[in-house]
């Protein structure tokens, strides 16, 4: 019985490291999407982009400090993955 319980948490955590990526990375889309035309890739009406801009300053934070460290999201989805 105790290998079942040592296994269900395994998987919940996991499980919770997918979900936390993932929601990472819809962060990060939501963000491109309204701030795409700032980078040449008009997405979202300018003035939706500036009305929302006060409410987005966490988000503008945590991309300033992707930026500086950036690494191969291939292995970052790899490693959540587990070994084949």
């Amino acid at each position: 019985m105790n290998f079942f319980k040592l296994l269900s948490k395994l998987l919940q955590e996991n499980a919770t490291d997918v979900v936390s990526f993932e929601l990472e990375e819809l962060e990060n889309l939501f963000a491109l999407l309204l701030f795409g035309n700032f980078v040449g890739v008009p997405l979202a009406p300018v003035p939706l982009s500036l009305e929302l801009l006060p409410y987005l300053g966490k988000e503008i934070e945590i991309m300033n400090e992707r930026t500086f460290e950036l690494d191969d999201m291939l292995c970052r989805i790899g490693g959540l993955m587990g070994p084949a």
